[in-house]
């Protein structure tokens, strides 16, 4: 299933302009019928060289405060058990340099979407080359009224109120975290990591204070926003 979706999603779409610098869907690999050359092998994974990412396991556990849930930690690591048994070749790799760049990620990837936040709200986006969805757009603009602004959710009220001072500081650190990752993606084929951090959490009470309904989100894209800003693909399984 997954080598599908691969095939169905990768490559450019001339909607998505995120896309343009990637294959044109004729030249993008049969992923299916790549699996199925290798399934029955004895070691149909041999010299793959898998990184079992250390700092998207190693913060404090939830028991300690953390985020991290180590049932979470255990299964991936499990997982990663059955590649080597497959033939792979699965080693630890971190990316500590300049200024611990994976744990900063989560800080850069918020004031990237902040900012772009700001301008979808209003109703004024603006520097994209893909398909824009005018009615949305127009529908947007109303938010800019007292009315707008009352009828949206406190999380999106956040972003917006927090917006635009620190997105050139952030925009410059991105590329030295997508240099980090280019050199340890020269050494693994994969980086690996668990997607979510903790298992699935409860909906806050109707009644909840803005803060514990905000507590029920934090933490969930800690593992994943640092490749929605370096632009690395990236697949959950």
């Amino acid at each position: 299933m997954n080598s599908l979706l691969l095939k169905a999603l990768a490559g450019k779409d001339n909607i998505d302009d995120r896309c343009i610098a990637t294959p044109a869907p004729s030249e993008i690999p049969d992923y299916p019928a790549i699996l199925d050359k290798v399934k029955g092998t004895a070691k149909p994974l041999a010299g793959f060289k898998i990184g079992l990412l250390k700092e998207g396991f190693s913060e404090a556990s939830c028991d300690q405060g953390g985020m991290y849930d180590v049932r979470v930690y255990q299964r991936v690591k499990d997982a990663a058990d059955k590649w080597k048994d497959m033939g792979a070749s699965v080693e630890d790799v971190s990316i500590p340099k300049d200024y611990q760049m994976h744990a900063l990620s989560m800080d850069l990837w918020l004031m990237i979407v902040r900012m772009g936040c700001v301008s979808s709200v209003i109703g004024g986006a603006s520097g994209r080359q893909g398909f824009h969805q005018n009615q949305l757009t127009t529908g947007m603009s109303a938010l800019r009224t007292p009315e707008g602004w009352d009828k949206l959710p406190f999380t999106v009220k956040n972003m917006v109120l927090d917006g635009p001072e620190l997105y050139g500081k952030a925009t410059n650190l991105i590329r030295l975290l997508r240099e980090n990752y280019d050199e340890a993606l020269d050494r693994f084929d994969v980086l690996v990591r668990p997607t979510t951090p903790y298992l699935a959490t409860s909906h806050a009470t109707p009644d909840a204070t803005v803060l514990a309904k905000i507590s029920k989100r934090f933490g969930q894209t800690m593992n994943t926003c640092s490749f929605d800003v370096t632009d690395h693909p990236a697949l959950s399984m």
